[in-house]
């Protein structure tokens, strides 16, 4: 399904374009601008705040950093297609009011997904989005509900069925409040740690007992079972650092994180693997028969010529 995430930054812009750009290692086939030059994007991101007035030392806010990823477990998504449907989703909301720099991660093929820097002041208005020129961006519900349900258009467009979301659930992440300041700095909070682990654990597991073993062997983390639910505990936590891992049940991780959740997602993906092994298997077991009718045909044919 496409997972959209937006954080809010005071950092500089350089920072994340060279984040997402992995120091511009990703081809540029795989980056789209609005607004701004793919090599003077910083700039042009500072010169439309200065012309409307818009404080830009420290302390202010900057861009927000948005994330789109897509299910590619069961659905083969291009880093092209990936691209596209993320531009789209960008010129369908009123995120095409800023300035933004798309661009794709292919590193994991099982997660493809797309990262967007938006400027935090508009460099154009539009009356259908309720945007005025030099209006500073929000992330409100009503936009991310909004690009849920635009997300799901564009990917039915594009005939990726599976990477549709339920836009009416509210099992949705929560950012505490120290997660809002770690990612307004760039950085990434322990629970988003934990959430990448688990994403990776559920890829590689084939049942719900390898998901608990590969969580403890990968990352030192238990995976507790108590009341039909997870609780994760790492192998080193101290309750006094905020910022260090700690306990956790998985109702603090968001819907996507309930055991329920990765045991279903765990058993369609080895249900899936099962329908493609036989499908496989009988495709083989067609050309071996096809083989065979083909040399008995051969056979027959010398044996009437030899007569």
């Amino acid at each position: 399904m496409p997972i959209i995430k937006i954080y809010p930054s005071k950092r500089p812009v350089r920072g994340i374009l060279q984040y997402i750009t992995r120091s511009d290692t990703v081809p540029e086939e795989l980056i789209r601008t609005n607004g701004c030059d793919i090599l003077d994007a910083e700039q042009e991101f500072s010169d439309i705040a200065r012309y409307y007035n818009k404080p830009t030392g420290a302390g202010n806010r900057t861009y927000y950093h948005m994330i789109v990823s897509y299910n590619t477990t069961y659905e083969k998504i291009s880093p092209e297609e990936v691209r596209d449907m993320v531009k789209d989703l960008c010129q369908r909301t009123k995120i095409d009011c800023y300035q933004w720099y798309l661009a794709v991660h292919t590193d994991r093929p099982d997660h493809m997904h797309a990262h967007v820097v938006i400027n935090n002041v508009s460099y154009r208005g539009d009356r259908k989005q309720h945007v005025k020129a030099g209006k500073s961006f929000q992330s409100t519900g009503k936009l991310r509900h909004e690009l849920m349900e635009k997300g799901n258009v564009i990917c039915k467009e594009h005939g990726y069925e599976h990477s549709l979301v339920n836009t009416k659930s509210k099992a949705q992440e929560r950012l505490t409040r120290a997660e809002l300041a770690l990612a307004a700095k760039g950085e990434i909070s322990w629970k988003d740690k934990l959430r990448n682990q688990i994403d990776y654990a559920k890829e590689q597991a084939s049942s719900s007992s390898e998901f608990i073993w590969l969580m403890k062997d990968n990352f030192g983390v238990t995976v507790q079972e108590h009341k039909n639910a997870y609780r994760y505990i790492p192998e080193f936590f101290t309750r006094k650092n905020a910022a260090s891992p700690k306990p956790c049940h998985e109702r603090r991780l968001g819907g996507d994180y309930t055991k329920e959740t990765i045991v279903n997602y765990i058993e369609r993906k080895a249900k899936h693997y099962d329908n493609y092994k036989k499908e496989k298997s009988l495709v083989r077991g067609d050309l071996a028969k096809a083989d065979e009718r083909t040399v008995s045909r051969t056979y027959e044919q010398d044996d009437s010529r030899e007569r």
